[in-house]
């Protein structure tokens, strides 16, 4: 039997605002047991894309996967792969292991990983993995087979956790039968992904400062506003520039398309707050210090401070004279769609937790964008 895994776009979007209220939860220290929370946020992560079991594990400093909580599996499930995973001896990432930098096919990734499970692969080459029938692919190492069989699973879809610096985990749901996954559900994951590594990467690894509780309020509106009313792509950008502007605490924040021609970038105001009407539907090409940022090969996210001089055509719509300025493209199947920035004068720079919340509001919009 064949059977299709729901959209996000449809089914699946009043349950992701529940996954990421558990989330949030979490990283306020709402619940008094982390186990629980993550239990919590893991299975409805799971109702959400129709699959009755699920997986979370977290990547070690040798860069293997660590189980670290299951949900609708029995209790010795994680011991298990945690035990097998380690016989299987898996090699780390300088030991030739294959990556997604590296260029390899997703077959001859398999082949010279050897004992690599998929969600090996998603964790190492950092992107989604669905199979659709495990017992038909003969790239699955046995030690993971075995597993899968002994709870007479099918298929799996295996989602990395990228945080900001690097990945450091995976989200895996399993299903009892085979399963197809659509390209739009497949989109969805990964930018859940995104986002999930980008909230949890504290705790995972001590990196990312916590996002302050009336911030995260902020985003979890922005969150509802999008899912549970039809917006135009003029109103979705409006309300967007409005959120950013008031999480940021920035004096001005603009969004609208982002153009990605001959290597540069050109940017459309669809909508701002702070600014002048008459600066609506206004194109510039933005400032070489922003524009080097956002175009880095591994960073789509800018913070800075320049004089007003350094600002290049933006300079004509902000006032004072040394401002501190943050910008976020917005992504979709890994393409530029849409951009964010903001910016304020006063002492006060941007830091990594506004660089959090950006990354959070830049990621809903991506997906409201293209539901």
């Amino acid at each position: 039997m064949i059977s299709e895994s729901p959209s996000f776009a449809s089914k699946g979007r009043p349950d992701l605002e529940e996954f990421l209220s558990a989330l949030d939860g979490f990283l306020n220290k709402q619940s008094s047991s982390t186990e629980l929370t993550y239990l919590k946020f893991l299975g409805i992560f799971c109702r959400s894309i129709g699959a009755g079991e699920g997986h979370l594990l977290r990547g070690t400093d040798d860069n293997q996967l660590q189980s670290v909580i299951s949900f609708g599996m029995g209790k010795d499930f994680d011991q298990e792969f945690n035990k097998a995973s380690g016989e299987a001896g898996l090699p780390d990432r300088q030991a030739g292991l294959p990556d997604r930098q590296a260029g390899l096919p997703d077959r001859q990734a398999g082949q010279a990983g050897g004992s690599l499970s998929p969600l090996d692969l998603a964790f190492r080459q950092k992107e989604v993995m669905a199979i659709i029938d495990l017992t038909k692919d003969p790239d699955i190492p046995p030690w993971f087979l075995n597993i899968m069989k002994r709870n007479k699973f099918n298929s799996l879809v295996a989602v990395p956790l990228l945080g900001q610096k690097k990945t450091i985990g995976v989200l895996c749901a399993y299903y009892h039968d085979v399963c197809l996954f659509d390209q739009g559900t497949m989109d969805h994951l990964y930018m859940i992904g995104r986002m999930v590594g980008v909230a949890t990467e504290k705790d995972f690894t001590g990196a990312s400062e916590m996002l302050a509780s009336q911030k995260t309020n902020e985003i979890d509106e922005f969150l509802k506003m999008v899912t549970t009313k039809s917006l135009t792509k003029l109103q979705l950008f409006g309300s967007l520039a409005k959120f950013a502007q008031t999480a940021l605490e920035s004096e001005v924040a603009i969004c609208g398309p982002l153009r990605k021609m001959n290597n540069k970038l050109s940017f459309t105001v669809a909508a701002g707050a702070g600014i002048s009407p008459n600066l609506i539907s206004q194109r510039y090409n933005l400032p070489p210090l922003l524009e080097k940022s956002l175009l880095k090969a591994n960073s789509r996210n800018a913070i800075f401070s320049a004089p007003k001089k350094d600002w290049g055509e933006l300079k004509t719509m902000i006032e004072g004279n040394l401002l501190h300025g943050i910008g976020k493209t917005i992504l979709w199947q890994n393409k530029i769609i849409g951009g964010i920035i903001g910016w304020r004068s006063g002492p006060t720079a941007f830091g990594e937790s506004d660089n959090i919340m950006l990354n959070r509001l830049a990621l809903i919009a991506a997906l409201a964008l293209n539901k």
